[in-house]
């Protein structure tokens, strides 16, 4: 293992105020069958990035334009679409407590930097766009987008020019003072790295430590104490086991693959993850941590994908620690009971990610690639949880509640604002991989979605990544 001090290259780094791409005003609405989930059509519009300064605003003279609402009473379910707030015309937003302010000064290693003003009281949003090693993309470039996250708009957009045709990972974790992001780079293992876990300072985005030979995988996790970050690795099918507040590796655990997705419970004395395409939810005790790693699972829970590839891609665990819900794309959402070791219930669906409410009433699942035969994909699924938090749980009404569709849109990542309580939510084009952010009203659920904004980033976006947690 070795380790340094490198700036990567980036390109400009933009800070921009009130930039808000809102949505159409012709967005669909389809109402269910009667005892049916809510379908709440949001596709089409988009504002743009681009011209001098790269900034182009929706509109002009700070006007805000109302969202639009239809509630439609069939099957007890009202759905609503449209929702738009425009920005000013490029003026200095003081929105929030926070003003921005345009401007860059060069920096080391080429890079761009741009100054903020007053903004030391809202914590930042990253938002990771992974880019692409895929030959059939050539041209994405990973980078990360840094938002406001009391008013959703772009503060700093990075760009790895470096990194061209090489993705780096799908989530990132923030230290709990927010000073330092954990990203790895290439899990693609095309660089002759071949993988490396990095760490940012976030206040200049410039990297101050490196693994270099721990490899990169799409996985990364913290406890929620911000204690240990857990990264999955495609080079060595093991997971990198890190001290967060001494910025040391402490092991890996052998599992055989580089899953997806891991999360801890609420005590952070539990680790849970997969293995992936073998077909297994995994829990592992890091009850003692530092001192000593786990080597086998104390759960391991088979997943029957009913003779379709498994491919377990989301997972998360419930507030309670009772339960884990855990997706097969070909299946859907799998509830496990964690103490029974055993699925209880399953949700049909093609689970790519998934985000729980505050108040732990949803689960919601992002949805990928189309698939026409099974009605899925291209879509946000909103499963009904509440029962599972009641001293005698109803398994049969964990279920499909709600559905937000983005025709041509692959639904990516998605997390709940610990400053807005709103959803914040990754998408991107299933044709080029251009990115979206939406902003989303979910506080009138089951009955009702607002997309409130949609805001154009990166390339392939993924993590959404709060101090509080990632996503």
């Amino acid at each position: 293992m070795s380790y340094g001090n490198r700036s990567h290259v980036l390109a400009s780094i933009i800070i921009a105020a009130g930039i808000v791409a809102c949505s159409s005003d012709d967005d669909k609405v389809s109402s269910p069958a009667s005892g049916g989930s809510s379908t709440i059509g949001a596709t089409g519009g988009s504002g743009s990035l681009g011209g001098a300064g790269g900034v182009t605003n929706t509109s002009s003279g700070g006007a805000s334009n109302p969202p639009s609402s239809t509630s439609v009473a069939t099957g007890g379910s009202n759905v609503a679409t449209g929702g738009s707030n425009a920005a000013s015309g490029g003026n200095n937003a003081a929105t929030g407590g926070s003003n921005v302010a345009s401007g860059g000064v060069s920096a080391t290693g080429g890079a761009t930097q741009s100054s903020t003003a007053g903004a030391a009281s809202v914590k930042p949003v990253y938002l990771i766009d992974t880019g692409s090693a895929s030959a059939a993309f050539p041209d994405l470039l990973p980078g990360i987008h840094v938002f406001n996250s009391v008013t959703s708009e772009l503060i700093r957009e990075v760009k790895f020019t470096d990194r061209k045709g090489i993705s780096i990972g799908h989530f990132a974790s923030l230290s709990p003072d927010g000073a330092y992001l954990w990203l790895c780079n290439d899990l693609g293992n095309v660089s002759a790295d071949k993988g490396e876990v990095d760490i940012y300072e976030t206040a200049t985005l410039t990297i101050t430590k490196q693994f270099k030979d721990v490899g990169c995988g799409v996985q990364n996790t913290r406890t929620h104490n911000g204690k240990y970050v857990f990264t999955s690795s495609t080079l060595t099918s093991k997971i990198n086991v890190f001290d967060a507040v001494k910025q040391t590796q402490l092991g890996t655990i052998d599992i055989g693959s580089a899953p997806h997705v891991g999360d801890t419970s609420a005590d952070d004395k539990t680790y849970f993850t997969t293995n992936a395409a073998l077909g297994h939810a995994l829990a592992y005790d890091i009850s003692q941590l530092p001192t000593t790693l786990p080597t086998a699972p104390i759960l391991d829970v088979e997943i029957d994908a009913s003779g379709a590839p498994t491919n377990l891609h989301a997972l998360r665990v419930h507030p309670n620690g009772k339960y884990l819900f855990v997706g097969a794309g070909a299946v859907g959402t799998n509830v496990i009971d964690i103490a029974a070791k055993a699925i209880v219930a399953v949700v049909p669906g093609s689970p790519h990610n998934y985000a729980i409410s505050p108040d732990a009433k949803y689960l919601v699942s992002s949805e990928l690639a189309l698939d026409t035969a099974r009605g899925t994909g291209e879509r946000l699924q909103v499963i009904d949880i509440s029962t599972l938090s009641t001293a005698t749980p109803d398994l049969t009404k964990v279920k499909q509640v709600a559905t937000l569709p983005h025709a041509g849109l692959g639904g990516s990542h998605e997390g709940w604002s610990p400053a807005t309580g709103k959803l914040w939510y990754t998408l991107y084009s299933n044709t080029d991989r251009k990115g979206q952010l939406w902003v989303v009203d979910t506080s009138m659920l089951p009955d009702m979605l607002m997309v409130d904004k949609k805001t154009p980033i990166g390339d392939a976006p993924h993590g959404v990544v709060f101090p509080e947690r990632n996503d």
